[in-house]
């Protein structure tokens, strides 16, 4: 990997701040077409408490309006040669037997000729305030960050490779969401300094995207994999979901609000109880919203 890097910072003032950022990034884990990228970025701040009508306030200390937008690469986490047409040797569990020996073979890997830069654009915008020599201070954010192309194993339909499962770019995802942070000093002499700390976060994830032409059965591609049975998952990723959503049958309740054992909602109403009947359950660390009887 090879980068080279700029930053321009001016300050008029004490007051107005603007900050841009040039960075490229090349890596060889990606095809020579999408094997550069270019990531810039841009910030501005305004200082209002050192404004005339502020300066000399005994109220307020501190008081800024932030803005920035910026766009990050990610390269980490995956095997180099992923794009190459290439034979790799076989594991212990696949092996040949020829008369009494196990014979280690050379065979294809599967590969996606057109792997390239997975990128992630933040904007947000937010307000830094202080009142009080700073006895009370904080601030309040809201952000935007969308992530593009990204890396993501998907399974194949069978012959279309030489894996059933192949790391692809594939897919947008979008959180949307505020931050708040409190700071109080109740207590401030010279032998003690009391602070309290407080911080908020509300995020609400969604997949976006993740076919450039899906066709009407394309439910998604099921994750979290579980014991019980090869193949068997309990996530799912699903345009208009937040990601690894779960996928799970919907248990039945009797007048008691007990769980009635093995009876489960039957969604399309065709007697059966399969995975057609499968509907997403979302449980995020954080947002939490009313609980739903699972």
């Amino acid at each position: 990997m090879i980068s080279y890097y700029g930053r321009f910072i001016y300050t008029l003032a004490n007051k107005y701040v603007l900050t841009v950022n040039a960075r490229t990034d090349g890596s060889s884990k990606y095809f020579p077409g999408g094997r550069w990228g270019f990531f810039p970025s841009i910030a501005g701040a305004w200082r209002m408490s050192e404004e005339n009508f502020l300066r000399n306030s005994k109220v307020v200390s501190d008081l800024k309006i932030r803005g920035s937008w910026g766009i990050t690469g990610q390269q980490e986490g995956i095997g180099f040669f992923e794009y190459i047409p290439r034979y790799t040797l076989s594991n212990n569990q696949g092996l040949y037997q020829l008369g009494n020996q196990f014979l280690t073979m050379a065979r294809p890997a599967g590969y996606f000729d057109r792997l390239r830069w997975e990128t992630t654009t933040n904007k947000n915008i937010g307000v830094d305030f202080g009142f009080f020599d700073n006895r009370i201070s904080g601030s309040v954010e809201g952000f935007i960050r969308t992530t593009k192309d990204l890396l993501f194993t998907v399974s194949v339909p069978a012959g279309a490779n030489f894996s059933n499962q192949i790391l692809q770019n594939i897919g947008t995802i979008e959180n949307r969401g505020y931050e708040i942070t409190l700071n109080l000093v109740p207590i401030r002499n010279k032998d003690v300094e009391w602070n309290i700390s407080a911080n908020f976060t509300h995020v609400v994830p969604e997949v976006t995207k993740l076919l450039d032409n899906p066709t009407p059965d394309f439910k998604g591609y099921n994750v979290g994999g579980i014991d019980g049975g090869t193949g068997n998952t309990i996530q799912v990723i699903r345009t208009g979901e937040a990601p690894r959503s779960f996928l799970v049958y919907k248990q039945v309740y009797d007048q008691n609000n007990k769980p009635i054992e093995g009876l489960y909602e039957d969604f399309n109403r065709d007697g059966i109880i399969n995975e057609q009947d499968l509907y997403v359950y979302q449980l995020s660390l954080i947002h939490i919203s009313e609980p739903t009887r699972q």
